[in-house]
C-alpha cells in the first residue's frame, strides 16, 4: 500500500454524530489576478459544514462557489485564512475524505460503471476485494444494480449523473461536494438523484451548489448564500423564510369578466393593512400577505370564499415564500444588476420600439434576407480579420510561389563571360608530335606558350604503330588512369617541307575530361601562328554562354504551375465553409427564420462576389509580375476563368458536406480524398490531354471532380502553350477531348441539386423514409408488441382543446396566433409527437411540461420548421406550414435551449441582424428602425456595456439574455422559449422572466417548455403535461393544483426531537386531515402532504386547524410551520407515474393478445 494511504489509516476519520462540524472555514480571502483589474473572490469567508447534513450553497453567477469548493479540495490555493477539514488542516492528510462530482457527468468510456467504482475505491485506500464487494452494494444503493457491466457512453443522463455521485462517494468519503448536480435532467431523474442524497445525508457530510430554488428547498438542512465573496446569511429554509418577512402568497384565478379588483383588495386590507398585489399573471393574480397577519388569515380566506362568485373568482390558494425569493432578497442588496423588476434599472427605457409591436410582423422582402446575410458575412470578415486575411492571401502567395518556381526551373540564368587561357587548366601534359622536323619556328612558338602557361610539353615518338591515334591508344593501355588525369590534348604537325614558305598542317587531339580544352588548343594554335608574323601580338578569346530561351521548357516544369495552383485553391475554399459549418454545428442557422434556399442562395451570391474580386486580384497579380515569355494576357485570362468555374462549382460542394457534419475533420477528410483521387487517376491513366479520351469512359465520374476538372483545363492549357512556343504540329484537340475542361459548369448544376434535395426537409425525409422501409421491411414485418398510439387516457380539457382547434380551423378570422392541429412527428420505430392539438391565444404564454423523451424538444422543432412534419398542420397567423413556409417563418422568434450564437458577432451585431431579418428598415428613427430596436433591446436586457464585446467572451447568464432579445426583436407575433434560463442564476433568471412578462404583455405569444417548475408557475397562463408524445393534462395552473392537496412543513423546538413527540404531532394531524402522510423527518423537520383525493381545498379551514393545533396546543413541541399548496412538481409526477403505469398495462395487453401484430 502507498505510503500517503498508510499515513491516512493512522489519521482515519470516524463517523461523527450529527452537528458536529465537517468543515470549518475561516477568514478565507482570494483574489484573482487580471491584465486589467484584480478581482475579489472570497473576502474574509467564514463558515461551517456539519455532518450528517445537507448544506446547500447559493449565489449568483461569480460569487465565489465553485472558487470556495476547489480551495477545500486544494485544487486552487488560498491567499489566506483557515479550512479545516474533518480536524485537518494539511490537504495531503484530507483530501482522501472529499468526493467530488462536477457539473458535467465524469466517467471513462472504455470502463463499466462497476470498474468505475472500483477503481475510484481502489485509488482512496481500499483494498481490491474490499473495493468490489463495495461497488456491488453501491451500485444497487444508486439504482444502478442493473447496469453494473454496462459502459459508462451508454448510460443516460440521469443514470451519468448517478455514476457520476458513486464516484465520489467510492472508497467510503466522509464528505461529498456536488455542484450542480441536476443539472440538466428531466424532473423524474431529479427527484431520483435527491431521494439518493437524502439517503446519504444520514452518513455523510454534503455540500451542494445550485441554481434550482426548489432543490435547495428539498435538500437543503442548511442554506448559505453567498454574495461578492461573503456569506450573507445562513439558516434552515424554514429560518430564512421567516427572516425574509416576506409572508405569503395568496393566488387567486380570476374570472376575465366578472373579476372585482378592488373590492376583493378592500376586503384583504380588512385583514392585512400591509397586503400588495405582487404579480399578474392571467387568469392569476398573486397576493402578498406579511407573516404578522398568520392569525387572521383563516377568518380572511372564509370571506373570499364565501363571496367567490360575486368578485370573479374561480379558486383560492396559498403558499408560503419561496426560497427564491429569500435569495432574490439577501443577494440582490449586494447585486445591483439583473434585478427581477426594473426599480433598479439605471439605463431608461425606451418606449418608441413597442409601439412596432401593436402592428403586425412585416414580411422582409428578398432583398431585405439578401441585404441581411450579406451583413453577417461582412461582419464575419471584419471581426475574423487576421483569419479571413490570412485565408485570402493563400491564392496570392501560391500564384506567386508557382510563377516563381516556373521561372526558376525553365529560365536559366546567364553565366559571366569566361576568358579561355591555357593557365586554366593547372597541371597536365601535351603532345607534340612533329616526325619530319620541318617548321621548327612553329614547334618552338607552341613549346613556348605552352611553358608559359605551366603545362609539361612531351615529344609523341611512335614506338610500335604507324599514326598518332594508335599511339594514344597505347598510351592508354599503359596507364588508362594517369592518361585521363594528365593528358590535355595532343597536336599532330605534318605537311610542308624544311625551309620553304608552305604552311604546315596541324591536327589537335583534345581530351574530353577537361572542359573547353578543344576551344584553348585551337586558340594556343592560332596565337603560335600569329606570333611568327608579329611578336608582339596575341589572340585572347572569351566564353559566353547562349542564353536558353522559352522553347527549351518542357510540359513538365509547366506543370508546377498547375500543381501549386491547385492545391493552393483547395486550401483556399475552406473559408467559404467556415461560417456555414459554424452555424450549422452551434445550431445559429435555426434561429435564422427565412427558407433555406434563400439562405443558400444568399450566401452563394456573397461568395461569388468575392470571388470575383479575388479572381480579378489574380489576373491584375499575374498580368504585372508574369513574365514576358511565359503566359500570355489571354492564356492568363483562361486561367483566371478556369479558377473561377472551380471556386463555383466548389461551393455547392462545401455547403452539402458543411450541411452534413459537425466535425471539421470529417469534412477535410472527404475533401482531401477528393483531391487525391483528381491528383492520381489522371497521372495513371494518361500522360497528356489528348489520350485522355482513350480512358474516358472509365474515369467519366472525375467530371463531378472540381479538383480533377482544374487540373486537366490547367494541364490543355500548358500543353497548347509548349506546341505554340515550339512551333510544332500537334493534333487539335476536338470538342470531346476537352469535355472534361468544360465540366465545371456543369458540375455548378449537379451539386446545386444536390443541395437542393439535402435542404428539402419533405424530399429528404421520404428519401430517408423509403431506403429505411426498403430495407428493414421484413424486420417490420416481423416485429410485435408495439404499443399502440391510441391515447392513454385523455382529461376532458384535453378533448375541449381539440374539439375548439378543430373549430379554429372552419373559422380563419379567429385571433390565435398559433393553432397546432394533430401534429405527428415517428421516429424509425418510436413515435415521438402523436396528434397533438391546442392553441394559443394572443398575450398567453402556453407552457409544455414532460420529461426527456415526452417530445417536447419535437414538437418545438416542427413549430420552428427544423423538423418535416409527419402528419398534421400547423398555423401562425394563418400561415401553414405546409403551404407558405416562407412567410410562416417570419411570424416567429426563436430561443433554443442551448447556446446557438456566432461566437465572432458581438450584441450590438447579433441584433441588428435578426432585426434586418424581421423586416425592419435602416431609418434611422422610427418603431420600425434597426438602430431603434436595437438599442431598446440592448438596454431592456442590460446588455450595453456588451455590445462591443465578442459574444465568445460572454457568460452563460448574458448568452441566455442576448437569445431571449434575439427572439423578440421586432416584436414577432409568436415566441418559442426552449429553457431560456437553463444555468442561469435566480437573479437573472428573475430578470429574464420579467422581460417575458413585458413581452407578453404587448399582447404577444409565448410557447415555453422548461425544466424548471417555478418557471413555468411564474410565466404559464396554461400547461400542458406531455408524456409519450401525447398531452396528459392541459389547463392553468391553479385549476391543476386546486384538486391535489397541500403540504404541512413544521420546525420542532430543540430537544424535543423524539420519535414519540413525531408520533404525537402525526396523530394529532391525521385526525384533522384524513389524506395526511409522513413523507419525511430529519433534524426536527416534518414534512407531511395532504391529499385532498380530488376534492376542493378549503384553505380557511387549513389555516383555522394549522393555528388552533400547530401553534396554540402543540406549542410545546412545534417551533414553526409553513403551509403550501400542492407543488406544479408534485402535480408533473403524478401525471408521469400515471401514464407509466397506464403504458405498463397497455404493453402488457399487447404481449399477452396472440393475435395483434404490428403490420
Amino acid at each position: 500500500m502507498p505510503k500517503t494511504y498508510q499515513k491516512r489509516q493512522r489519521n482515519e476519520y470516524t463517523t461523527a454524530p450529527r452537528g458536529t462540524h465537517a468543515i470549518i472555514i475561516q477568514e478565507l480571502c482570494k483574489k484573482f489576478q487580471t491584465s486589467k483589474r484584480e478581482t475579489l473572490i472570497s473576502d474574509n469567508l467564514n463558515m461551517t459544514i456539519n455532518n450528517k447534513e445537507i448544506t446547500v450553497l447559493l449565489g449568483h453567477n461569480g460569487a465565489g462557489k465553485t472558487t470556495m469548493m476547489n480551495m477545500i479540495m486544494g485544487l486552487v490555493p488560498k491567499d489566506s485564512g483557515k479550512i479545516t477539514v474533518c480536524s485537518e488542516r494539511d490537504v495531503a492528510s484530507y483530501r482522501h475524505l472529499i468526493g467530488f462530482c462536477p457539473q458535467h457527468s465524469v466517467f471513462m468510456s472504455y470502463m463499466t460503471c462497476h470498474q468505475h467504482l472500483e477503481f475510484f475505491a481502489q485509488l482512496r485506500g481500499a483494498r481490491r476485494s474490499d473495493a468490489r464487494e463495495w461497488a456491488k452494494l453501491k451500485l444497487k444503493k444508486l439504482g444502478l444494480g442493473d447496469k453494473e457491466n454496462e459502459f459508462g457512453r451508454n448510460l443516460s443522463g440521469g443514470m451519468k449523473r448517478r455514476l457520476s455521485l458513486g464516484i465520489a462517494i467510492a472508497g467510503n468519503t466522509k464528505i461529498v461536494i456536488l455542484d450542480e448536480p441536476s443539472s440538466g435532467l428531466d424532473i423524474n431523474s431529479r427527484r431520483e438523484l435527491w431521494d439518493i442524497l437524502l439517503t446519504l445525508r444520514k452518513e455523510k457530510a454534503i455540500l451542494v451548489t445550485t441554481h434550482y430554488m426548489e432543490e435547495a428547498e428539498v435538500l437543503g438542512d442548511t442554506i448559505c448564500i453567498l454574495s461578492n465573496g461573503r456569506l450573507q446569511t445562513t439558516g434552515t429554509p424554514l429560518e430564512l423564510k421567516r427572516k425574509s418577512g416576506i409572508g405569503y402568497r395568496l393566488k387567486l384565478e380570476v374570472k376575465d369578466f366578472t373579476f372585482r379588483e378592488n373590492e376583493i383588495m378592500e376586503i384583504i386590507h380588512n385583514f392585512v393593512p400591509t397586503a400588495r398585489v405582487l404579480n399578474v399573471v392571467k387568469p392569476t393574480v398573486y397576493i402578498c400577505l406579511p407573516y404578522a397577519y398568520k392569525k387572521c388569515f383563516s377568518e380572511m380566506l372564509h370571506k373570499l370564499e364565501t363571496k367567490t362568485n360575486q368578485l370573479g373568482i374561480s379558486t383560492i390558494s396559498m403558499t408560503d415564500t419561496s426560497l427564491e425569493d429569500v435569495f432574490l432578497r439577501c443577494a440582490g442588496e449586494q447585486d445591483q444588476v439583473d434585478t427581477p423588476d426594473g426599480s433598479r434599472n439605471d439605463a431608461p427605457l425606451l418606449t418608441t420600439p413597442y409601439k412596432r409591436m401593436s402592428s403586425q410582423p412585416v414580411q422582409p422582402s428578398l432583398l431585405q434576407l439578401w441585404m441581411a446575410v450579406f451583413y453577417k458575412k461582412w461582419t464575419f470578415i471584419s471581426n475574423e480579420w487576421l483569419y479571413s486575411l490570412i485565408m485570402l492571401c493563400i491564392p496570392f502567395v501560391c500564384v506567386c510561389v508557382a510563377i516563381v518556381v516556373m521561372h526558376a526551373m525553365s529560365i536559366v540564368e546567364n553565366e559571366e563571360a569566361l576568358p579561355l587561357k591555357l593557365s586554366q587548366m593547372g597541371s597536365g601534359v601535351i603532345y607534340i608530335h612533329n616526325p619530319t622536323g620541318h617548321h621548327a619556328q612553329v614547334e618552338q612558338q607552341l613549346r613556348q606558350q605552352i611553358e608559359l602557361s605551366g603545362i609539361t610539353v612531351k615529344t609523341m615518338h611512335l614506338r610500335g604503330s604507324n599514326d598518332v591515334k594508335n599511339e594514344s591508344l597505347d598510351l592508354q593501355r599503359d596507364n588508362l588512369a594517369d592518361f585521363l588525369e594528365q593528358v590535355i590534348g595532343i597536336i599532330d604537325m605534318y605537311g610542308g617541307g624544311r625551309g620553304t614558305a608552305d604552311t604546315p598542317t596541324l591536327e589537335i587531339f583534345f581530351s574530353g575530361n577537361r572542359y573547353h580544352s578543344s576551344v584553348e588548343l585551337i586558340n594556343l594554335v592560332d596565337s603560335a601562328m600569329l606570333k611568327l608574323d608579329n611578336p608582339e601580338s596575341d589572340i585572347e578569346t572569351t566564353y559566353v554562354p547562349i542564353r536558353r530561351f522559352v522553347s527549351d521548357i518542357s510540359p513538365s516544369r509547366l506543370e508546377y504551375y498547375a500543381v501549386i495552383v491547385s492545391v493552393g485553391m483547395f486550401f483556399f475554399m475552406f473559408y467559404f465553409i467556415s461560417l456555414p459549418f459554424r452555424e450549422y454545428a452551434n445550431g445559429f442557422r435555426q434561429l435564422q427564420t427565412m427558407s433555406r434556399f434563400t439562405y443558400w442562395l444568399a450566401h452563394f451570391a456573397f461568395d461569388m462576389l468575392l470571388l470575383i474580386f479575388v479572381c480579378s486580384a489574380l489576373f491584375l497579380l499575374q498580368h504585372l509580375v508574369m513574365p514576358v515569355e511565359l503566359y500570355s494576357t489571354a492564356e492568363l485570362s483562361v486561367i483566371v476563368m478556369s479558377i473561377f468555374f472551380y471556386c463555383c462549382s466548389y461551393l455547392p460542394i462545401l455547403y452539402a458536406l458543411g450541411n452534413s457534419f459537425k466535425s471539421i475533420s470529417t469534412i477535410s477528410t472527404y475533401l482531401l480524398l477528393m483531391l487525391i483521387v483528381s491528383a492520381i487517376a489522371p497521372l495513371i491513366t494518361s500522360s497528356n490531354a489528348a489520350a485522355m479520351k482513350l480512358h474516358e469512359t472509365k474515369i467519366a465520374f472525375l467530371c463531378f471532380l472540381p479538383d480533377f476538372n482544374l487540373n486537366h483545363q490547367l494541364r490543355i492549357i500548358n500543353e497548347n502553350f509548349i506546341a505554340r512556343r515550339r512551333s510544332t504540329q500537334i493534333k487539335q484537340l476536338t470538342s470531346e477531348e476537352t469535355f472534361f475542361a468544360y465540366a465545371t459548369a456543369v458540375c455548378v448544376l449537379v451539386m446545386a441539386f444536390f443541395t437542393i434535395v439535402l435542404e428539402h426537409k419533405y424530399l429528404r425525409r421520404r428519401i430517408h423514409d423509403g431506403i429505411w422501409n426498403w430495407t428493414f421491411q421484413k424486420k417490420k414485418n416481423n416485429s410485435t408488441g408495439t404499443v399502440p398510439t391510441t391515447p392513454i387516457s385523455v382529461i376532458d380539457d384535453c378533448a375541449k382543446e381539440e374539439q375548439r382547434v378543430k373549430e379554429l380551423i372552419k373559422d380563419p378570422s379567429h385571433e390565435f396566433p398559433l393553432v397546432v392541429s394533430n401534429l405527428r412527428k415517428r421516429y424509425k420505430e418510436k413515435v415521438a409527437v402523436d396528434g397533438l392539438s391546442f392553441a394559443a391565444a394572443r398575450g398567453e404564454c402556453f407552457g409544455l411540461l414532460g420529461v426527456n423523451g415526452a417530445g417536447k424538444t419535437s414538437t418545438f422543432q416542427m413549430i420552428a420548421a427544423n423538423l418535416p412534419l409527419d402528419g398534421g398542420n400547423i398555423r401562425i397567423d394563418g400561415f401553414e406550414i405546409r403551404k407558405d413556409e416562407v412567410a410562416y417563418r417570419h411570424c416567429f422568434g426563436y430561443c433554443p435551449q442551448y447556446d446557438a450564437l456566432n461566437k465572432f458577432m458581438t450584441a450590438e451585431q447579433c441584433l441588428h441582424y435578426m432585426a434586418m431579418l424581421r423586416g425592419l428598415t435602416s431609418a434611422t428613427e422610427g418603431p420600425t428602425s434597426v438602430k431603434e430596436n436595437v438599442k431598446y433591446w440592448l438596454e431592456k436586457m442590460h446588455l450595453t456595456k456588451y455590445q462591443q464585446v465578442q459574444v465568445r467572451h460572454y457568460s452563460g447568464g448574458t448568452k441566455r439574455k442576448l437569445l431571449a432579445a434575439m427572439a423578440m426583436i421586432g416584436g414577432p407575433t409568436l415566441v418559442l422559449l426552449d429553457e431560456p434560463t437553463t444555468g442561469v442564476d435566480p437573479i437573472s433568471r428573475r430578470f429574464l422572466w420579467q422581460c417575458i412578462k413585458d413581452f407578453q404583455a404587448q399582447d404577444r405569444t409565448v410557447v415555453l417548455t422548461s425544466h424548471s417548475m417555478d418557471e413555468c408557475e411564474e410565466l404559464c397562463n396554461r400547461l400542458a403535461i406531455m408524456a409519450h408524445g401525447k398531452f396528459n393534462c392541459l389547463n392553468n395552473i391553479c385549476a391543476l393544483k386546486r384538486l391535489s392537496g397541500f403540504t404541512i412543513k413544521l420546525k420542532m423546538k430543540e430537544d424535543t426531537e423524539l420519535d414519540e413527540n413525531v408520533n404525537t404531532i402525526t396523530g394529532t394531524l391525521k385526525a384533522q386531515f384524513a389524506g395526511l402522510e409522513l413523507r419525511e423527518s430529519h433534524a426536527g423537520t416534518l414534512t407531511y402532504f395532504v391529499s385532498t383525493q380530488d376534492s376542493i381545498v378549503l384553505w380557511s379551514d387549513v389555516f383555522k386547524i394549522a393555528e388552533e393545533y400547530l401553534a396554540d396546543r402543540l406549542s410545546d413541541l412545534v417551533a414553526d410551520y409553513s403551509l403550501n399548496e400542492c407543488t406544479l412538481e408534485d402535480i408533473f409526477l403524478k401525471f408521469e407515474k400515471q401514464a407509466k403505469s397506464q403504458s405498463t398495462s397497455r404493453q402488457s395487453s399487447v404481449e399477452q393478445s396472440p393475435g395483434i401484430s404490428n403490420v
